[in-house]
């Protein structure tokens, strides 16, 4: 059993170092479009039909703002505007064709960047990721459901 003290500085260190990483992996890329485009992107084309709102809140930025970055991602093509069926006041948005390119093409640059970095590490090193990219996502599904739950106790 580890302390609390322990946790608490694998939480900080895991979150910046996530951070850094991801930062890294986008830099690299090169890609033309910015991170948020990129993340909304993905985001879309796991979950078809989201609002702005809701991408707003997931991405941390103010809805105007995530309008505005919907805007360009319209007007290139990368993703729908449709209006809701059950709401007239809403509009549902899914990713394009050309989104889902884009999406892939950042995806491949990312490997094209990262393999040759991997290559440099100790099977031991590239063990620990595997077992951290097994674990992570459980996490950050736990992470999330606490966040709903807290949410919907606060607006109750």
């Amino acid at each position: 059993m580890h302390s609390d003290e322990t946790l608490s500085r694998l939480a900080i260190d895991l979150v910046a170092a996530g951070s850094h990483f991801t930062r890294a992996t986008f830099q690299a890329s090169e890609s033309k479009l910015s991170y948020v485009a990129l993340r909304v992107l993905a985001a879309l084309e796991r979950e078809p039909g989201l609002r702005i709102g809701e991408l707003a809140r997931r991405e941390g930025i103010a809805q105007p703002s995530m309008s505005q970055v919907m805007k360009r991602l319209v007007a290139e093509g990368l993703v729908a505007r449709e209006p809701s069926p059950i709401d007239a006041r809403a509009y549902d948005l899914t990713i394009t064709d050309a989104g889902s390119a884009a999406v892939r093409e950042f995806r491949e640059a990312s490997v094209r960047e990262l393999v040759p970095v991997f290559q440099d590490l100790s099977p031991d090193q590239i063990d620990a990721l595997i077992q951290a990219a097994e674990i992570l996502p459980g996490l950050s599904q736990r992470l999330r459901t606490t966040a709903e739950r807290s949410r919907k106790d606060v607006n109750e």
